[in-house]
């Protein structure tokens, strides 16, 4: 005696492309799209330790080297280190729209960044370009706390950089913990019994 089970709608495999099981390559896409906020304040960040408190430093320590030298040296390094910085401003924006939700912490670090970069800009970077040029003329300069200032503005832009790709990896790694604990809904409720999945699929 056979009997003829009712059709309960149209075959469709549990991987088939439904809206309900992840695709690949839309996954690998939002993968790089939360990737890209931490590398770039990273690489920002490798930029702005190596630049202003590595080969700064030492370059003073060059017996070689006289001051005025060292000091114009550093002057052409800085202004084309903060037009780089800017790029690297606008690459933040782009970075953080992409970025997962919540981004109220991220949009703080990045106000904090443009802030110092102004300040930067508009004030400390054009003192610091008067008192080189004023060596470089052979005059006396008398003593500020410019230089104080500027290590100053670059340890805030360090921390905004390290909070703002610390906060990106955490959410990250929450994120991708929460989708290791708990599988796709289409694929956890598919029956475990062969004949199960026979009678869905007539």
């Amino acid at each position: 005696m056979s009997h003829q089970h009712g059709n309960l709608g149209p075959s469709r495999g549990p991987f088939q492309n439904d809206g309900s099981v992840p695709q690949p390559g839309i996954e690998a896409a939002r993968g790089v799209q939360r990737l890209f906020l931490p590398f770039v304040a990273i690489l920002w960040l490798g930029l702005l330790l190596g630049v202003s408190f590595l080969a700064t430093p030492v370059k003073f320590e060059a017996v070689s080297l006289a001051l005025p030298v060292a000091l114009d040296v550093g002057r052409v390094t800085f202004a084309l280190l903060a037009k780089v910085e800017w790029l690297f401003t606008a690459t933040i924006v782009v970075a953080i729209l992409l970025s997962p939700p919540p981004r109220l912490l991220r949009w703080s670090c990045f106000g904090a960044l443009t802030l110092v970069l102004l300040v930067q800009a508009l004030w400390l970077l054009p003192a610091l370009d008067a008192r080189v040029a004023a060596i470089l003329a052979g005059g006396a300069v008398a003593p500020t706390n410019h230089h104080l200032l500027y290590v100053v503005a670059e340890l805030a832009k360090a921390l905004a950089l390290l909070t703002l790709s610390g906060e990106a990896l955490w959410s990250l790694s929450g994120r991708n913990a929460g989708c290791g604990r708990s599988a796709p809904a289409s694929v956890a409720s598919l029956p475990s019994d062969p004949a199960a999945l026979r009678f869905q699929g007539n």
